[in-house]
Order: structure tokens, then sequence, then C-alpha cells
């Protein structure tokens, strides 16, 4: 019998819980971020009245956003239902104290006469007499009640694309592609696996099916970011929003549907290792599966052969790189997976799983009686046999 738990509550919680806590954690970076931020306009855009008043409206936005992740008087009720986080992408623009940052609002352009308006800001980073470019990125400025509030642009960016419905998820796919049902089929069929895995369901999911990471950053809203460029594929989870976004070109992406599960089960922040780890070791990453990955694993260290896999336990840091961009680390985090079940069984597992994500990874392992000295030698042997 099909699990039915309805978690989106409890989920939503929990991510505002960690959300307030990381506020806490930035509070004191926001506070000088917010009195070193530099907004300009370009001088074409302040001719209009109308415009003038929505550059600053998007000022003191910019100004009050980090006060909290779920309201904000500048930005439209309705989207807080919608997505909760909905100006996520903006909430962590100022991450470094000592860094001045700077916003200057490019264009004001009408899509429904006075009504709706698209917005293009740009965001850059001054330290060291250096300054470089974070991103450009485009919201909605809405008008409700007489006032212009800002609002998301994912809706209005994937306006032409096509929405079909396959048993637990909602695909929007880009017009670029054509929907694949043979795909949507394994995915559900591996959505279910996993509420036979962890004992759980969670909440429908709507699936963003781009071509690209460049697409799937365009319809976030961004015009330019590092990140779309990274790598040829990709995607995310906004486990709040209920929403998958791929840049694979496919209509599966196992590795980020497993975020939803531990989200769901866990309530809390994970260990990055154990966060990414588990998600490998039963989704993969890109398009290779956990299997194919270890032989991965296993030329990358043949080709380094003095490197410690004790030394590979930072998946965000990109150090250790095997091709395709695929981070190693993710394969080490899947791989203590792999050795804890067939040590110590699922259940212990889960336990490790558990741990909170501002506990230190080695006094976690030591449940499993690994440590600095051991790691490299167990897993290795492990790897190999």
């Amino acid at each position: 019998m099909r699990l039915k738990i309805v978690l989106r509550i409890s989920i939503k919680i929990t991510t505002i819980i960690s959300f307030l806590v990381l506020l806490v954690n930035c509070q004191q970076k926001n506070e000088v971020g917010k009195e070193k931020l530099d907004f300009s306009v370009a001088h074409h855009i302040m001719k209009d009245s109308v415009n003038q008043n929505i550059a600053g409206r998007l000022e003191n936005f910019l100004i009050t956003k980090n006060q909290s992740p779920t309201d904000n008087q500048y930005w439209l009720p309705s989207d807080f239902d919608e997505y909760l986080f909905p100006y996520v992408d903006l909430y962590k623009i100022e991450k470094d104290s000592s860094a001045n940052y700077k916003v200057e609002l490019l264009e004001i352009i009408d899509i429904e006469l006075d009504s709706v308006k698209l917005v293009k800001f740009a965001c850059f980073k001054e330290m060291n007499d250096v300054t470089s470019l974070m991103n450009i990125y485009n919201v909605l400025a809405v008008k409700s009640e007489g006032q212009y509030f800002f609002s998301r642009s994912l809706q209005y960016n994937t306006r032409n694309w096509t929405t079909y419905q396959h048993e637990d998820f909602t695909y929007v796919v880009s017009p670029e592609r054509n929907f694949n049902i043979e795909e949507a089929k394994k995915q559900q069929v591996f959505k279910d696996s996993l509420m036979q895995f962890f004992g759980l369901d969670i909440p429908p999911i709507t699936y963003y099916s781009c071509i690209s990471p460049v697409e799937l950053f365009e319809i976030k809203g961004y015009d330019y970011v590092a990140n779309m460029y990274m790598s040829k594929s990709g995607g995310l989870a906004e486990v709040f929003s209920g929403i998958i976004f791929s840049g694979n070109d496919s209509e599966r992406y196992d590795h980020e549907l497993v975020h939803f599960f531990t989200r769901a089960l866990f309530q809390h922040d994970m260990i990055p290792l154990f966060h990414e780890g588990i998600a490998t070791y039963l989704g993969g990453s890109g398009d290779y599966s956990f299997t194919k990955l270890k032989v991965k694993l296993r030329q990358y260290l043949k080709n380094h052969p003095n490197m410690e896999l004790a030394t590979m336990i930072k998946p965000y840091d990109r150090k250790h790189l095997l091709e395709d961009q695929l981070d190693a680390v993710y394969v080490v985090g899947a791989l203590v997976c792999e050795y804890v079940v067939n040590e110590y069984g699922k259940e212990q597992l889960i336990s490790l799983l558990d741990t909170s994500g501002n506990q230190d990874l080695w006094i976690a392992l030591e449940k499993v009686n690994l440590n600095k000295e051991n790691f490299s030698k167990k897993l290795l042997l492990y790897l190999n046999s």
C-alpha cells in the first residue's frame, strides 16, 4: 500500500527555520552589505515618473530583503504562497562583509501596458579595487491596488512552454524539446522506489524541463550568472517550492528528487557530504549511475595517486572534478553511504544521515567507526573490492 503523508506544511516550517538560522548567522554581514549597497539607475529610465517610482521601490526592496526571507512589503504577497521564498536568488547577494555591493537598474520594460513591467538589474561586487559582475537578473513589477510590487518572473518566462501531467509530476517543458513520456514513467517508478526506501511520500512536484543549464537559469530570471556556463548539464531543487529545475534535456532527474525525500524525512539541513552523497548513491549524478561513477572515481584516484579520500569531503568546493565537470566528492559521499549500508545496514545509514548539518563530519562518522586516520584506507579498500 502506498504511504500518503502530507508533508508540505512541515517541510515549509522546517525550511523557514533553516532560513531564519541562516539569517541570524549572516545578520551582521548583511547589515554591513546593506550599508555599502550602492544603487544606481540608467539615466533614460528616470525620465518617466512611473519608472522613478519602481526604481525607488526596487532600492527599498534591496535594502530590506535580508530582514526576512518570507515577507517583504515591496514583494507581491501571493508569491509567498506560491514559492515560500520567492526571492531566494537575491537573498544571498551580500556574502562578504569586506566587499562593497552595487546594483544598477538597467531597464524597465512594458509587458502589459502599465500593469506589468519587466525590471532588469545588474549586481556587482567590489573588492580590493576590482569590480566583478555577479549577475544580471529580472523580476516583474506588478501593479496591485494602485502600487507596484515585485514578483518572480518564472511563470512569465515560461508562458510559451507546454505543461504535461504524469501521476505525481507536473512537467513544464521547453519549446526547444519534446516531452518524453517514457522518461516521465521512469521518474515516477524511481519516486515510488524512494518512497519505499525512506518510508514516506512527498507532495506532487513541478518539474521544469530545460535543454541546458543556460536555459534553466534564464527561466529563473537570469540574463547572466557564472553557474549558467559551469557545465553542459545539471539542475537544482527548490524543495520548499516543490520545484525541480532540470537542465539535462530530460524528464528524469533522480539526484534532485532524492533531496525532497531527505528534507521531508530529516526536517533539518544535513552535513553536505551526506546531503550530496545519499542523492548520488540513490540517484547518480549527471547522466551517470553511482555504479558508473565509481569506475570514474577509481580512474581519478589512479591519475592522482597521492590523493587521500579524507581530503575529498567538501562537495561545493569543486576542487576534485571528474570528466563532464562531475564532482568527485559527491561520489565519495555516495561511497560512504554504500559502505555503511553494507557494513551496518540501512537503519544505521538513516541514523548517520540524520546528523545536523552543524555537526562536525568526523564526529558524525564515529557512529560507523570512520575517522581521519582510517577513512581513506577503509573506503579505498572497499572501492577496489
